[in-house]
């Protein structure tokens, strides 16, 4: 699993910038995939501390928000993921 391998290479300090997507499942189902933040949650709590940096609408090029999600958020999330230690 890609998540294991990640953990497995951070050593014992490290930080991580990482840009997910969110938006409605139901209107979308991807690629990109929506992460949302319950499932940065689930992926990353038990061995690294979670930190938004920021959220910002998805620009109109983007392609499922000119296709697809008509209606709700659509939008880019900055995380930085740093060792719980």
């Amino acid at each position: 699993m890609k998540l294991l391998f990640l953990h497995q290479i951070s050593g014992r300090s490290f930080r991580y910038l990482l840009e997910v997507v969110h938006y409605d499942k139901a209107q979308f189902g991807g690629p990109p995939r929506s992460v949302t933040a319950g499932d940065m949650q689930e992926f990353f709590a038990d061995w690294a501390k979670l930190e938004v940096l920021s959220v910002n609408p998805l620009p109109v090029e983007f392609k499922i928000v000119n296709d697809s999600v008509q209606s709700g958020p659509s939008e880019s999330v900055v995380y930085l993921l740093k060792s719980k230690h």
